[in-house]
């Protein structure tokens, strides 16, 4: 549990690329100059210590680390100075006995603080051969009962918004066992769960085949009004009941 108390978490999911990233990389480091980030596995092995490497910039995190895939843990981005992470140990039935594991301790860092998840920013030559995008999860971690920590979480999912949108989309349902193809679902004028970064939406609309994937069972791809018309007019009429 993180430091501080009682704490609520605000989630966003996302389609960022490479470049997408990159910008919101630059608008963080230079709305919050004092923040630190910090990549780290699920567990760590060996007799030493783990040490605590912190970055500057989301973006100086490097992508890929040894036993970890692309951010593949999480990548916390903490506002506090003086917090470090600590370690204790811990053993499975099936080590030796000389084999030492490190996990982090439950407290967490100070609130408030952000959390990035299953990072995934694939470069331009990894876009020109996908048709499936997954999502990143952004988690701001914050006080209950602050209002001026809802305030800050405001802000910075504002920042986030000016490099993605939830607005213009439309949903399909991903193929499955007893589906041999997508199938249009509803249309999201605005309010969707799903944040879309410009350069992601810029990819996608280049292809009819491309979409932003969630949980392997729904599609979404970016929308003009003209075309969220027609396909809302598509739909069967609601069943009465």
């Amino acid at each position: 549990m993180p430091e501080g108390g009682k704490y609520s978490i605000k989630t966003r999911y996302v389609w960022l690329t490479l470049a997408d990233w990159r910008t919101f990389s630059d608008a963080l480091a230079e709305t919050y100059p004092q923040a630190r980030y910090d990549i780290r596995p699920a567990h760590d092995t060996g007799p030493d210590y783990p040490d605590t490497i912190w970055y500057k910039r989301l973006m100086d995190v490097p992508l890929n680390v040894e036993g970890m895939g692309a951010f593949s843990d999480k990548v916390i981005m903490t506002f506090d100075a003086d917090w470090t992470p600590e370690y204790k140990t811990f053993r499975l039935p099936e080590d030796s006995p000389d084999t030492v594991r490190w996990m982090e301790k439950p407290d967490g860092p100070t609130l408030p603080f952000v959390q990035f998840r299953r990072h995934t920013a694939p470069t331009p030559s990894q876009l020109a051969i996908m048709t499936r995008f997954d999502h990143s999860d952004i988690h701001y971690f914050c006080p209950d009962d602050s209002e001026h920590a809802t305030a800050e979480a405001r802000r910075f999912f504002r920042l986030l918004g000016k490099f993605c949108t939830n607005r213009d989309q439309t949903l399909y349902r991903l193929p499955g066992f007893d589906r041999p193809g997508y199938e249009f679902a509803q249309t999201e004028p605005k309010g969707s769960w799903f944040w879309l970064g410009h350069d992601a939406i810029r990819w996608a609309s280049e292809n009819p085949d491309r979409m932003m994937r969630y949980l392997s069972t729904t599609g979404i791809r970016p929308c003009t009004e003209e075309e969220m018309a027609a396909l809302a007019a598509q739909q069967p009429p609601a069943q009465e009941s």
